[in-house]
């Protein structure tokens, strides 16, 4: 019994002294220092948010810069998170500036890339995003980004999270068919156009689409949605889309956030929202509906009436 004890003591202290040992060890691995270092040279930091990154002695380890985090394990980069977050009462926006450089293709591990509100001037979508094989969090949002989205996204086939909204990106839906991880996508606030391909459908894990805001139009029927099971949030507001679903339909999902302001819905009042029974938010304002309002739907929930004003 004293020899276990003993033994378990010694392999409990060795195990101390082997992480006592890591904690003293620079994770990061230089290729990829470096390549955060020359990401930060294609910026204009005005307000020095990157400021712990550098070539300089005491900053060695890049694990341990602002934004970025590293594998416990592998010691490679996981994570480059240098999204800035709107301050309303603040007179400037104190983000980052600049281009986004290919330095960035080095970080082959990476699996979150969040440059969120940041102002690359307008400049196109890097092509080199989608040489990302590990990435499962991609997001853009508000980083004045334009053109078209990169073919090279289609490789991108582990993506959970999309958020390329508020840009002024150009162009169709893009193909998401290979994407069968995808359980959020934010496409809203851009000049897309064009129809909504049949492929959606096959986005099963899907939770959240906002495509709002964009220039898309043509029907949408059951068929699109039929297969999102899982969806919680929809909003396709201000497209010229045109709901043809049957007034029988039961929708697979239970909605949380419905909007559909501004698509056309026709004269009658759409029956399947009877089946939405959970929502907190819902915008059908200016859809074409003439049809009065029945019974049942004021008890569904009634803090939302106000966004009925106009059919």
């Amino acid at each position: 019994m004293k020899i276990n004890r003993f033994l378990q003591f010694i392999i409990a202290f060795s195990m101390f002294i082997g992480l006592e040992t890591s904690w003293g060890k620079t994770l990061c691995i230089e290729k990829e220092r470096q390549a955060l270092v020359q990401f930060k040279q294609g910026v204009i930091d005005e307000y020095d948010i990157l400021s712990s990154w550098g070539r300089e002695e005491e900053k060695q380890e890049c694990c341990r810069w602002n934004g970025v985090k590293c594998s416990n394990k592998t010691g490679h980069v996981v994570m480059v998170d240098i999204h800035y977050t709107p301050q309303p009462f603040l007179d400037v926006d104190q983000h980052l500036k600049g281009n986004i450089t290919p330095s960035l293709l080095e970080l082959q591990h990476l699996n979150y890339l969040d440059l969120s509100n940041n102002d690359f001037g307008t400049s196109r979508i890097p092509d080199f995003i989608g040489s990302f094989p590990r990435l499962e969090y991609l997001k853009l949002q508000g980083a004045n980004l334009s053109g078209e989205i990169p073919y090279s996204f289609s490789n991108l086939t582990h993506l959970k999270i999309l958020d390329l909204s508020s840009n002024q990106i150009t162009g169709l839906f893009p193909n998401l068919t290979m994407f069968s991880a995808l359980r959020e996508l934010y496409l809203s606030n851009n000049k897309f156009k064009g129809r909504l391909p049949q492929s959606i459908e096959q986005l099963s894990k899907l939770e959240i689409l906002r495509i709002n805001s964009n220039s898309f139009e043509g029907p949408i029927t059951e068929s699109h949605l039929s297969n999102l099971s899982n969806l919680k949030e929809l909003d396709l507001s201000y497209n010229s889309f045109s709901l043809q679903l049957r007034p029988d339909w039961i929708p697979p999902f239970e909605l949380q956030v419905i909007g559909l302001s501004h698509c056309e819905m026709g004269h009658r009042f759409p029956q399947w929202l009877r089946t939405q029974k959970t929502y907190s938010y819902l915008d059908i304002s200016f859809v074409g509906i003439s049809d009065i309002a029945p019974n049942w739907f004021w008890d569904l929930s009634p803090e939302m009436i106000d966004v009925l004003q106009h059919f």
